[in-house]
């Protein structure tokens, strides 16, 4: 049987529901699962239904206001008009540097700049972004880097995936140019996202000495983005199973406290996943309402997760 959309996570569920022996019709850009007796929607990576307050995780400003008033961790930030820049610059001194600036409104790690330090970078990079968006989003930049995906349906966590910014490996005698090209055949391969060349991945190994003719050392992994989006290169480890239990427990809990909210996914950095959840070792950075399964069920490293089946045994 011919799958009736193409989209990674709608064919996922579609395919759960199939397996399930549920029915599966299309309803002009969506599908619509049932049992005869109740239905789902799906769009794309969207399924069962979700409060209107949680489109208030796209806005980045406001999604960080929530956070706090539901008593979770979140790193301080404010959101910038263009005409502000000078209190922006203000207040990312205040915060102390380095600090990250970003679109209030985007995603896919689209126009995020990180590792920003100092009066003329932040300058630079607050008009790139506000010019662009006619704001920008500052904010304190986590002392620690490693970022994890929970994907949480139904009140569960259903899994937990360590992102890593793109990156190659060093073999020695090919460039850092070569060296994209061979990972990115890989990754069209096992259906990940292309590693994506800009300025970013230019500044990026500027930081490091390198630039894409360089020929790094055999076994050296060298960085290429600052920051972890799959959709521009980046790798993911499934790590359900091995991180501190207290941190599904966290965020089950902050999840329980969003009212009408089937799924999200959660964007937490976290210190050392394998010691125990405190005030003062977890952030979450962001909250998707939308939140995509390819990560999860094609990990890079680590066991798949079959997050479809799991939600149709909670829907039907």
């Amino acid at each position: 049987m011919e799958p009736i959309t193409t989209n990674i996570s709608s064919r996922h569920f579609e395919q759960a529901a199939i397996d399930k022996g549920l029915s599966v019709t299309r309803s002009r850009k969506s599908l619509i699962i049932s049992d005869g007796k109740s239905q789902v929607k799906v769009s794309n990576s969207l399924i069962g239904k979700q409060s209107p307050l949680t489109k208030v995780f796209n806005k980045k400003g406001a999604s960080k206001l929530l956070l706090k008033t539901l008593g979770a961790n979140v790193l301080e930030g404010y959101l910038f008009n263009a005409e502000e820049r000078g209190r922006a610059l203000e207040y990312a001194e205040s915060l102390g540097w380095p600090v990250v600036i970003k679109p209030d409104d985007e995603n896919k790690g689209r126009s995020v700049y990180v590792n920003v330090e100092g009066e003329d970078a932040f300058l630079t990079y607050f008009d790139r972004v506000a010019e662009r968006y006619g704001t920008a989003f500052v904010e304190k930049q986590c002392e620690f880097a490693t970022e994890y995906r929970f994907y949480c349906a139904g009140g569960r966590v259903l899994a937990v995936t360590r992102r890593v910014p793109a990156n190659v490996v060093g073999d020695g005698t090919s460039s850092v140019a070569s060296l994209v090209r061979a990972k990115n055949r890989l990754k069209k391969t096992r259906r990940y996202p292309r590693i994506k060349l800009d300025d970013e991945v230019t500044r990026v190994l500027d930081k490091q000495g390198l630039s894409m003719d360089s020929v790094p050392d055999k076994g050296r992994t060298v960085s290429l983005r600052s920051t972890s989006n799959i959709s521009t290169g980046g790798d993911s480890v499934e790590v359900m199973e091995i991180i501190h239990p207290s941190y599904i427990e966290a965020m089950e809990a902050v999840f329980a406290r969003l009212p009408d909210t089937f799924i999200a996914g959660f964007d937490v950095f976290i210190r050392e996943m394998h010691e125990p959840a405190s005030d003062s070792n977890w952030f979450i950075c962001e909250v998707n309402r939308r939140p995509a399964v390819r990560m999860h069920i094609f990990p890079w490293e680590g066991q798949p997760k079959n997050i479809g089946k799991e939600i149709m045994e909670m829907l039907f």
